[in-house]
């Protein structure tokens, strides 16, 4: 990863550091009832992450890999691009406030979406902490937007068969068509609301309390590539980092302001890196305003493919 990675620029001046984890864990869930369950669970990550320097400016550039499978590790693949995103923002300005139509990069928004992952869970709507209380079955964000919670994704390095409670987990549309179908439950939650578990109970540890977690969260891939979606858009920004998510979007009211940066959309391409710019809105009003998303689901914290929105405010210091 380093080599690729000081290899791919002469504006590479430092790689600061490499990393490289493979995990594997053993779950065992076993009472005096006669539950005696358990699986085994493995995976790989890689990050490298290169600095570039032109003129007394330096960026730095972050790529990784998290999957199952190492003939799908591809180091050089991942210094390289490394490198590239120090580089590509080498030069970047501010722009003008207003109102933009933006393009969110996949892993961008997963870490977006995981912000707000609480008001899909059942306890928080009981406790009156989400604004999704008594909304199932109505329509709650764009026909073309899907969320699924899927704990036996293949390839994924949540995947279980069990949560916490033993409860067998299975795939389930969480926002259907924009319908909102179900909160995310263990067996505690459903038994007050009157429901079966979506087998989403989650334990820190083995001393930890029950408490209710997505297992492995993700939008639906769309059927468009990321270049299509951007002619799509035509216009607008590229956002490609997020900072201050968890200072900046307020869970229940579903207001964020977070510091932003990427490119300016021109003509449906990429052109000029922007960054000191603050995008803000609703959550719930993101998810009605979704036009479209592309096919290149990637996890992070959560999974999500790159997602068009037909407009957010952005704050910018640029004339």
């Amino acid at each position: 990863m380093e080599k690729s990675a000081r290899q791919a620029s002469d504006l590479i001046k430092g790689v600061d550091y490499n990393i490289l984890e493979y995990k594997q864990s053993d779950i065992m869930i076993a009472n005096t009832y006669g539950m005696d369950i358990d699986y085994e669970s493995n995976g790989l990550i890689g990050y490298s992450y290169a600095r570039a320097v032109k003129d007394g400016e330096t960026k730095t550039g972050v790529e990784f890999y998290i999957g199952l499978d190492w003939k799908e590790f591809d180091p050089q693949k991942i210094g390289a691009t490394a490198s590239e995103i120090a580089v590509s923002k080498l030069g970047a300005k501010s722009i003008k406030s207003g109102q933009y139509k933006i393009v969110v990069q996949n892993t961008a928004f997963s870490e977006f979406l995981d912000a707000f992952s609480g008001v899909f869970l059942a306890d928080k709507a009981q406790k009156g902490l989400s604004l999704l209380a008594g909304k199932l079955n109505e329509k709650i964000a764009a026909d073309t937007f899907m969320l699924r919670d899927d704990p036996i994704y293949s390839g994924s390095l949540k995947a279980t068969p069990f949560d916490a409670e033993g409860v067998a987990a299975y795939n389930k549309a969480i926002i259907e068509d924009g319908v909102f179908k179900t909160f995310l439950h263990n067996l505690k939650t459903a038994a007050k609301d009157g429901v079966e578990s979506t087998g989403n109970a989650s334990k820190a540890n083995y001393k930890a309390p029950v408490k209710v977690a997505p297992q492995n969260l993700y939008i639906s891939a769309g059927t468009i590539s990321k270049e299509e979606l951007l002619e799509k858009a035509g216009g607008g920004i590229y956002i490609t980092e997020l900072a201050g998510l968890h200072s900046g979007a307020d869970e229940i009211s579903g207001d964020f302001s977070i510091m932003a940066e990427g490119f300016l959309i021109e003509n449906g391409k990429l052109t000029k890196p922007v960054e000191q710019i603050t995008i803000a809105g609703n959550f719930f009003d993101v998810l009605k305003n979704i036009e479209a998303v592309a096919d290149n689901l990637r996890f992070n914290s959560a999974g999500s493919p790159d997602v068009y929105i037909k407009s957010l405010a952005v704050a910018g210091s640029g004339e």
